[in-house]
């Protein structure tokens, strides 16, 4: 039979754990091991008790027909097997090493990511992953992927056993991917200005700015100016023009090549209208002096042409 779900067989100890056999040398020619059998179906704990020792060839097969003539000398085993609770684990790869500049280790590759593991409970308790690690697993210096084979007995600890796997060894793929630019185009609205006066009007003078960034291909593809996060520090700026580079806000996939320097035009508030007013205020004086001085010069000339009647 099979133990419960979730459980494993392990050890047997037996008692006595080796027998004679006695009979005519024909039928104990035919004998290729001595065994006991018991049924473990449905498990969750420990199985014990007591068989009687059976006979099979060498395929695994019980000679039940050797008869009375072929006896084992001390009677029944007494037998004891394990049962094991198993535990599915993660695998964690410790890579050491850095790659080669321009490129970039995105993780390892591998068919199995976690094992059966068959164990004691108080054993498997304090086991969360399984760690592999060694010289095999660095990628100093390289330029494509590396290939290695590990054995996962190797980082097994004491007491627990892989279960459900035809072989522990594994092919692990450290993984290794170049590096490409790409230029973004910022506009004004894509730029958020920091630490303003509130007596002060903040324009920014660039039509298109430009960022370099440095990543993987298929993480550059996702990205856009709208996502840096670019800002610029104007809580020390006067009135007039003034270039700042920008900061930019990337995450940890990518890597900024070049920041856009940005012109920042500040002004004060109103300043436009109130030159408007002026300007109208001055060209209302004007046209208010001309057209007393008209009056001036309607009221001469008829006084004239009085005096001249008059003559």
């Amino acid at each position: 039979g099979e133990a419960a779900d979730g459980y494993e067989a392990g050890e047997v100890t037996m008692v006595p754990s080796q027998v004679t056999v006695k009979g005519p040398t024909s039928l104990i020619g035919q004998i290729s091991s001595v065994g006991i059998r018991f049924n473990i179906d449905g498990a969750v704990a420990d199985v014990s008790g007591t068989a009687t020792p059976e006979y099979f060839d060498a395929n695994g097969n019980v000679l039940s027909d050797l008869g009375d003539s072929v006896k084992t000398v001390g009677g029944d085993v007494s037998y004891t097997m394990q049962i094991l609770k198993v535990k599915e684990v993660p695998l964690d790869f410790d890579v050491s090493g850095e790659v080669a500049d321009g490129y970039r280790y995105t993780g390892p590759k591998t068919d199995i990511k976690s094992v059966s593991v068959a164990g004691l409970k108080t054993d498997l308790a304090s086991v969360s992953t399984i760690t592999i690690q060694g010289p095999s697993l660095n990628v100093q210096g390289a330029t494509k992927d590396v290939e290695c084979e590990i054995d996962l007995d190797d980082y097994l600890p004491s007491g627990l056993t892989i279960v459900g796997l035809d072989s522990t060894t594994i092919n692990v793929t450290l993984q290794v991917e170049k590096l490409t630019e790409k230029t973004f185009t910022v506009k004004p609205e894509n730029v958020t200005l920091n630490g303003k006066n509130s007596s002060y009007s903040y324009t920014v003078e660039d039509t298109k700015m430009e960022v370099k960034v440095q990543g993987l291909e298929e993480d550059l593809s996702s990205l856009s100016a709208s996502k840096m996060n670019i800002r610029v520090d104007v809580s020390g700026m006067g009135l007039g023009e003034h270039t700042a580079t920008a900061q930019l806000q990337l995450g940890d996939a990518y890597k900024m090549l070049s920041a856009p320097a940005v012109t920042v035009r500040v002004s004060e508030h109103g300043s436009s209208s109130a030159q408007t007013t002026e300007s109208t205020e001055s060209n209302r004086g004007d046209t208010d002096s001309q057209s007393s001085s008209n009056r001036e010069s309607g009221a001469s000339s008829a006084k004239e042409n009085v005096d001249a009647e008059s003559g």
